[in-house]
């Protein structure tokens, strides 16, 4: 029986070396990634922090010094990656350290223009620190910016939205007209101009002119025919009786 419990004394002796070790490597490096992140030597620290997280990835205390430092670095993307990690655990960290994680966060969201995240982080942070002004003037403006966010989304998608009616609109109008039968083509075309029919009866009146210039004439030539016979016949019958007009 003792020899049982000494077998398990040592099992969990084993067991335990390695955690022992991690958690003193992940003491040992943020410890160092903090001197060199007060010196502001932020290469060098995050490469420390970088060495802890290999050890725990998910210890909050170096997640919480390598948060501080992407934001420091202005690398709000890959802070926001973090946070995503982080967030879940700001319960295990003490209230001001994750008052600051979370206002750190909501920061970094408003510099990626994702206000909806970043309001959830201050009111995250407010929740570990009612009392900081910083943090409430930070959601404030979060809120409006993502009021102002949905109006601009609800704006262009009313526009959109006309311009597509519109489009289907036009279409339609294109559609019907080619669908137009001959008659109706015929029916839209224009009416003659004007000036047309005018030409049309100048033309009629001269025609009309010629034909009584024409009539003019012969009967003319007729009267002169006429007197030339009256007179052969004046003469030849040496001024007799007159005979009738053989007309």
């Amino acid at each position: 029986m003792k020899a049982e419990r000494l077998i398990a004394a040592l099992l969990c002796l084993i067991v335990s070396i390695p955690t022992l070790s991690a958690q003193k490597k992940v003491r040992e490096e943020n410890w160092f990634g903090n001197r060199y992140f007060k010196w502001d030597r932020l290469t060098d620290a995050e490469v420390h922090y970088r060495k802890a997280l290999e050890a725990n990835p998910k210890d909050p205390t170096t997640l919480y010094n390598l948060s501080n430092l992407l934001y420091r670095t202005d690398r709000g993307e890959e802070n926001g990656k973090l946070m995503e990690t982080l967030y879940p655990m700001i319960k295990d960290l003490p209230d001001d350290k994750a008052a600051d994680v979370a206002h750190n966060a909501g920061n970094s969201a408003l510099r990626r223009k994702d206000y909806e995240h970043a309001v959830a982080f201050f009111k995250e942070s407010l929740r570990h620190r009612p009392t900081d002004d910083e943090t409430r003037y930070n959601l404030a403006l979060a809120q409006k910016l993502l009021e102002k966010q949905k109006q601009d989304e609800r704006q262009q998608n009313q526009d959109q939205n006309k311009d597509q009616k519109q489009n289907r609109d036009k279409q339609q109008d294109q559609n019907q007209q080619q669908q137009q039968s001959p008659k109706d083509q015929d029916q839209n075309k224009k009416p003659d101009k004007p000036q047309d029919k005018p030409q049309q009866n100048q033309k009629d009146r001269m025609s009309k002119q010629a034909a009584e210039q024409i009539l003019k004439s012969f009967l003319q030539d007729e009267k002169q025919t006429q007197k030339k016979v009256e007179q052969a016949q004046q003469q030849k019958g040496g001024g007799g009786n007159k005979r009738e007009k053989n007309w």
